[in-house]
């Protein structure tokens, strides 16, 4: 089933992907999108380490997962 690229179906995608990747440095996850991509930002307290950077690209990867017509930016 294809999921609508809207802001409640990315909400709950970026949510969903977060389980199990939030490290204790993790201070917010914030998203935009048009059309075309979606844009993920997090926000660390400090220097971002491999494993906080791994964490976020597995999550990134996982939204993807979800909305495969659209781009996909971490």
């Amino acid at each position: 089933m294809k999921i609508v690229p809207n802001a409640a179906s990315v909400t709950l995608s970026t949510n969903r992907a977060l389980w199990g990747e939030v490290s204790s440095s993790l201070r917010a996850v914030q998203f935009e999108m048009d059309d075309r991509s979606i844009n993920l930002f997090c926000i660390f307290d400090g220097a971002i380490s491999a494993d906080d950077r791994e964490s976020m690209s597995a999550m990134a990867t996982s939204v993807a997962a979800d909305f495969p017509d659209l781009t996909v930016r971490e």
